[in-house]
């Protein structure tokens, strides 16, 4: 069976914040709007591909000085695959490509591709349990990234998070091929 989905996305956001620099009266405002489409596509359960674009614009001002207006796009692109293979193996990947525009104050370039990968082998009838190898950040890019506005300035925080990294697991799923008896 083929099945397609096609969503449109639509997120707006204003942050009013009130507080006092140096005895004056300071308001920061923070909108956002953020819009993109995506795709879900499947077929007979044996692959699943799923797409989404976000555009996020954002726009900080602040009274103090309303000669400083920092504006910027943020645009996440993410791709998702499932596919189930032969001897119940399945292969999963998820991408996640960051676009960053830098700004007059912040020219670090910060774009990134996070790239996350697992191969699973399900085991009994039930498929009740499964062995999976993971992959995490495979092109050891991640890192933590925040821009929001302070008072009377725009700060940018970048920090380090789990690089790349591989994991084990072995899941058993107690609910697979559980047999529900009657009430009599």
């Amino acid at each position: 069976k083929l099945n397609l989905d096609v969503n449109l996305n639509i997120n707006p956001s204003l942050n009013r914040r009130v507080n006092r620099v140096n005895q004056r009266d300071n308001v920061n405002l923070s909108q956002q709007i953020s819009f993109g489409p995506s795709l879900n596509y499947s077929m007979d359960e044996v692959i699943e591909l799923s797409t989404r674009a976000d555009w996020s614009f954002n726009n900080n001002t602040s009274t103090l000085r309303p000669d400083v207006v920092t504006r910027f796009w943020i645009s996440p692109y993410t791709e998702g695959t499932r596919i189930k293979l032969p001897a119940k193996f399945e292969f999963n990947s998820d991408c996640a490509f960051n676009i960053r525009q830098r700004t007059a104050d912040f020219q670090q370039n910060l774009n990134t591709v996070i790239w996350n990968a697992s191969l699973t082998k399900r085991f009994l009838i039930s498929d009740a349990i499964a062995l999976s190898v993971d992959a995490f950040a495979l092109l050891n890019q991640n890192i933590g990234f925040q821009r929001y506005n302070e008072t009377n300035f725009i700060n940018e925080r970048v920090y380090t998070i789990f690089q790349r990294y591989f994991l084990l697991r072995l899941t058993w799923n107690f609910t697979k091929g559980r047999v529900e008896q009657d009430e009599d």
